[in-house]
Formats: C-alpha cells, structure tokens, sequence
C-alpha cells in the first residue's frame, strides 16, 4: 500500500536502455529536491537502473509499460516499480541465487543488479501480477521495517504448491523463506549461502530428500545446517533410513502451525547458541590479528580513529600503508556482521598490503583501487559478500586525494561549518577493469577530513526519520571539532553508541586534521 505523498511519479511505453536513462535521470532529480540522505538517494537509483535493466533485456516476455512511483510518509521512504512484462517465478529464491551469483560470469547475465538490490534492501516485497488487469509490482522501503531485519533464513523444498505455499505462510512473519520445487535448484543456493534450516519433503522429483540430505552431508558448511524432514505416513524401512541420517526432527503431514513454528524456533536457537560459542572462541584471534595501523601523524597532518563492531569480529576494516612520500589509508565496510565478515575483511587486507608494496612511488590513487578491485574480483572467496572502499592520500605537501568505491560521502570541516565531499564510485569487483573517480583537496590548516563506515548514521532516531541523517551526523561532527584530532573520532562514537539501543552495523570514524604551523 502506498504511504503519504507522492515524490516522483512516472511511466515509460515501450521501454529500452535509452528510456530507461531518462527514467532515472527524472528520479534523480526528483530525489535532489528532497531531504533524502545522498547514499540512499544513490542506492534508490541504482536500484532502479539495475531492476528495469533486468526486466527489460530479460523479461519473458519483456513489459510494454514500466511505471515508477517514490513516496515517503515522514518515516519510511518506499520506491515502486510497476511492470506488465512476464512475472518473476519464486521471487524470494530468484533474488537469493543472483546475490550469490558467481560474479565472473558477468554482472548482467548473472544477475549482479539483482545482487545489489539483495543486499542493499531488506525490506522488499513482490507481487507477481495476473498478466491481465494487475501489473507485477516490486516495493524496495528504507529503513527496513523491524520485522524485516536480521531475520533467520530457512530454505524450504516441496513440490506440492500448496503445501508450500502454506509453510511459508506460517514462517515468513518470523523468518525470511525461500522455498523450491526441485531439490537441484535448492542445492545451488544452500552451498553458496547456508541457511539456519533446512526443511524438505522426503518424495520429491529428480532427487528424494533421502538422497538431497546425502548430498549435503558430503560439505560441513552444510551437513551442519538443522534439517527437517516433512513426513506424510511413510513405510518404516524409509523412516527408519531417514533416522541414520541424523535428522534433526520430523514435521508430520498435514501440517500443523505450532508444531512447525516450535521446531523452526527450537532447532535455530540451538544452532546459534552452538555456533555463538564457537565463534566466542575464535573471535579474539582473528580481530586482534587485524587491528588498524593508523600513524597518529604524518608530514602535516595529524590522525585519529575509533571502531566499533556490532558482533564479535565486524567487517570494518581500517589500514594504511606508505608509497614513496605518500601515506595510503584505507577504509572498507564488508557486508554483514560477526566473524565471517570478519574473514572477509583479513582478505581485503591482505591484497592492500600485497598492492601497497608491490606500488611504484607515482602510482595514481585510481589505480590502486582499480588493483584492488580486480584482485577482489579474481577471487572466488568474495563471491559471497559485498565491499565498499574508500582509498585516501595524503602528502607531504598538504595535499588530499579521495578514491571512493561504493562508499559513503566524507565530510569536511571548516571552522564550524561541515560539508559533504561529494564524491561516489561503483561497488568494486563488479567486473574487471573498473574506473573509479578522485578528489583532490587543498585543506586549510586547522580543517578536518572525515570518514566513515555507513553504521555511524544507523542510529533509531535516524531509522525513524531517515531526512535526518545528513543533518543529525553533520551535528555530532560539529560538537567534537574543537576536540583533538586523535581523540574526535572515540567521543563522536560515544555519542553515537549513547544515542541507540543496539548497535545495528558495525562502525567505524578516521579524522584527518590539517595540522596548524607552529
């Protein structure tokens, strides 16, 4: 249902690649007459230009009319996009295999854009239409609505339509679902993104569940998923086979809501707290393995940051390294939480350092990130998550280059005035090759560059009413711009951190301060 007032509105006939330009073009400008925050305005564009990009080059058959509302109600911001063309089967799964497409096949063919609309909305709805009087519709909302934040994942395969579709009745409220038909397309998603459950029927096409509980045995990402077997009164020899295979537990046909509801929480809890511990034990290795190498000082600037994870390991990452008389700092965000976003974030590191000293001294900061981004492409280990880098130079000089790679904007601060150094990029590893814009500042004694991961505007108040985000962050900057440099960024985090109940992302701040002669 759409909420409060419309802010753009607009309908393309006979849509191709060039309408579609002028379609984003018009939402552009829309979102730059309103209070937006400037990554979300970003996001929705993006959004836009992959989703229509994937309908029109391959729709079956592709839509004779797109049409495209934006409208915000104070609070939420919700983006519609309306198309007649043939309707998404098992959307939900659709989505999940392309955001964990294997990226060297291609970023259209294999679904990149869809990759980028899985892990940058949550919240997302779709409605397949009835090909006559009801258009297909796809609903994107930020912030997330609470029900659709950190949801577990379960993966259901039946091939009974309604069977399945009254399972995921019952568990969407509670659970993000995915739900099959045939075991073969289940497997492609559970291998490269494990759920928290698993729940199959026992006699299914191509492949029983007796066989797919086998298959899945062979890999310990996922033999260890909880599975459920649901049974109709099937013979003892087949339920006593399916025993030794160490199901977790049962769901009789037909199916019952509360039992099915009481499995799905007991078996997730379990698991979790098994892996928490897990994980507690790991956890301090591999962060104190990975802290940030900043210099307090450098030629003349001086340098202070703070981090904060939202779960034990976090996917910020804060390194620096010299080439010649430059000092290179990095800053990335990894998609996610915990230790396995920590891993990642080891690996992002690794190919810095690898690309730092391997740098002739001239070696342009545009070219560091395009490195970096190839060699994140290359590897078959970042097919499963998300980066955003910024790259900053300083010099002896004075002077202050930026690369951004799908990061948000930094901000500047003079006096008591702070600004957005509006510079964007794409997401690396997108695909080889890739350029990436640069900034070049001359910063006055006494002025402050900062940077920061997108966690630092994830408080409640700003989940609330999103307009204010650029002003509540430029606020909490502001206050702390007479603090020392090497100390702003830990009290702008103890502010943010006094300022929510939960920390909803992990988050990280480095301030730059042009030092004063004398």
């Amino acid at each position: 249902m759409r909420r409060g007032s419309p802010i753009f509105e607009s309908v393309v006939r006979d849509p191709d690649l060039a309408s579609l330009r002028i379609l984003r073009h018009g939402l552009r400008d829309a979102l730059g007459r309103s209070d937006i925050p400037r990554r979300l305005a970003q996001d929705l564009q993006l959004a836009l230009q992959e989703y229509a990009t994937n309908l029109i080059v391959h729709g079956a058959p592709a839509p004779a009319e797109i049409t495209v509302h934006l409208h915000n109600d104070g609070a939420v911001w919700e983006l519609e996009i309306f198309d007649d063309g043939g309707a998404f089967q098992n959307f939900d799964a659709y989505l999940a295999l392309a955001t964990f497409a294997d990226r060297r096949q291609g970023p259209r063919s294999h679904g990149m854009g869809m990759k980028f609309i899985g892990t940058r909305f949550a919240d997302y709805e779709y409605d397949a239409g009835n090909g006559l009087t009801r258009p297909n519709r796809l609903s994107l909302h930020f912030p997330p609505r609470a029900e659709f934040i950190i949801r577990p994942v379960i993966v259901v395969i039946e091939d009974e339509p309604l069977t399945r579709q009254l399972i995921k009745s019952i568990l969407r409220r509670d659970f993000r679902v995915f739900d099959f038909e045939l075991p073969g397309q289940a497997l492609r998603l559970i291998r490269s993104y494990p759920p928290d459950l698993i729940l199959s029927d026992i006699g299914l096409p191509e492949m029983d569940g007796i066989a797919l509980r086998k298959e899945l045995a062979r890999d310990i990402d996922t033999d260890i998923v909880p599975f459920v077997f649901l049974s109709a009164h099937g013979d003892e020899r087949t339920m006593s086979e399916a025993g030794d295979l160490g199901i977790d537990d049962f769901v009789p046909k037909p199916i019952d809501p509360p039992i099915l509801l009481r499995i799905a929480r007991r078996l997730i809890t379990r698991s979790r707290k098994v892996r928490e511990a897990l994980i507690a034990k790991s956890a301090k290795d591999l962060t104190e393995g990975l802290q940030p190498n900043l210099p307090a000082r450098f030629e003349g600037f001086d340098i202070g940051f703070a981090s904060e994870p939202a779960s034990l390991g976090g996917g910020d990452l804060i390194q620096s390294g010299q080439i010649g008389d430059r000092l290179i700092v990095l800053l990335a965000d990894v998609m996610g939480h915990g230790l396995a976003a920590r891993f990642y974030a080891h690996g992002v590191a690794a190919y810095f350092r690898a690309i730092i000293l391997g740098a002739e001294p001239g070696t342009e900061i545009d070219d560091l990130m395009t490195q970096l981004s190839d060699s994140l492409f290359a590897d078959p280990t970042f097919e499963r998550t998300i980066v955003s880098i910024q790259l900053v130079a300083l010099d002896r000089e004075g002077g202050v280059e930026i690369c951004s790679a799908g990061h948000p904007f930094p901000v500047v601060i003079v006096g008591g005035t702070a600004r957005w150094a509006e510079i964007s990029g794409p997401l690396p590893a997108l695909e080889q090759n890739l350029p990436f814009p640069t900034m070049r500042l001359e910063p006055e004694p006494g002025s402050r560059l900062l940077l920061y991961t997108d966690g630092l505007s994830e408080v409640e108040s700003v989940r609330r009413n999103p307009a204010a985000a650029g002003d509540r962050l430029f606020d909490m900057l502001r206050r702390h711009a007479g603090d020392p440099v090497v100390d702003m960024p830990s009290r702008v985090l103890e502010d943010h951190l006094a300022s929510t109940r939960t920390l909803a992302d992990d988050t990280s701040l480095i301030a730059i301060g042009r030092r004063r002669p004398g």
